[in-house]
């Protein structure tokens, strides 16, 4: 695969994505990057034949991700940059060979479902990755 969206949220370093832009199309690959404010920001129109979504961020930044390109149906790795990164396969220090192994077509593919739900009364449908919370208020944290 050679075409990617870069997912990220608006703050994210901008130097740190000029790292990844710089190194995929170091290793031939080409780019497009969407940066984002919220989890509900929907990025399947600026796809444009993107072949895989790479995630910047960490965790929540990756579901936020699979939840935008839903309907996309292309792989998504993630480049953790946060503290837990139980769901992203690369940080910054296995970002280039990470990169140049993708756009050498030498990866797995590891199918995940998504869930989803309806939340009480709520008659819009909730979509979730990696899981679901049910909490009576804020104030979570991961062990």
């Amino acid at each position: 695969m050679k075409k990617f969206l870069v997912y990220a949220r608006s703050n994210v370093d901008r130097n740190l994505l000029d790292q990844i832009e710089t190194e995929i199309k170091r290793s031939g690959g080409t780019c497009q990057l969407a940066l984002v404010n919220d989890s509900e920001d929907d990025v399947e129109e600026i796809a444009d034949g993107a072949e895989a979504v790479i995630s910047v961020g960490g965790d929540g930044t990756l579901v936020s991700a699979a939840k935008a390109a839903k309907s996309l149906r292309i792989p998504i790795v993630g480049i953790n940059l946060g503290h837990m990164g139980y769901l992203c396969d690369l940080d910054m220090e296995s970002m280039k060979p990470g990169i140049a192994a993708l756009i050498r077509d030498d990866f797995e593919v590891e199918e995940r479902m998504m869930l989803s739900g309806y939340l009480g009364g709520d008659k819009r449908l909730r979509r979730a990755l990696n899981d679901v919370v049910v909490s009576k208020g804020p104030g979570l944290n991961v062990i």
